[in-house]
């Protein structure tokens, strides 16, 4: 499935008309037709607008390459073994943040307590953020160090994610 395609899937689950969003979006709804056809290509600044005017994080995913950014950390040591330690720390870290929030019969946001809530958002993803920044240092450190293509690295990984059928075959 295309951008334009996850797009129309989002707009559908927000329960939007394609006028209703481009009326958020300040573009008319022929527009957003053409897009969620495939039949307009749209600029990556126009892409995150949408991700933000329909609140996806499917969306965010899609267009940025991660639910949130990473950021290179120029105050830290990016020895390989430095940054691989770190990164098993913060992994011990987001495993018992995900064990103490114990998500089993909870369906929905509903069924968490305040407490939980605020646990998920201040604790939970926030260690789960430290890995994902560990991760792309490590990557960025091994790439460094042992000159590593990471072009060619994401389209090994997007072919065994493929290979594995947790994507639809795409451009690759």
């Amino acid at each position: 499935m295309g951008i334009g395609g996850i797009i129309r899937e989002e707009r559908k689950k927000r329960g939007l008309s394609q006028e209703q969003l481009g009326r958020i979006m300040g573009i008319d709804r022929s527009t957003i037709s053409n897009i969620e056809n495939g039949k307009q290509v749209v600029h990556h600044d126009t892409l995150e607008q949408f991700g933000e005017a329909l609140k996806s994080p499917r969306l965010r995913l899609e267009v940025l390459g991660g639910a949130l950014p990473c950021y290179y950390l120029h105050n830290v040591d990016l020895h390989p073994v430095t940054v691989q330690q770190k990164a098993i720390e913060e992994m011990r870290e987001a495993i018992q943040e995900l064990e103490k929030l114990n998500l089993i019969n909870k369906i929905g946001p509903e069924d968490l307590t305040e407490a939980e809530q605020e646990s998920l958002l201040n604790e939970t993803m926030m260690t789960l953020q430290d890995v994902n920044i560990c991760m792309d240092l490590i990557m960025v450190a091994l790439a460094d160090r042992y000159n590593v293509d990471l072009k060619e690295l994401a389209r090994l990984s997007k072919e065994k994610m493929v290979s594995k059928g947790y994507m639809n075959e795409v451009a690759i």
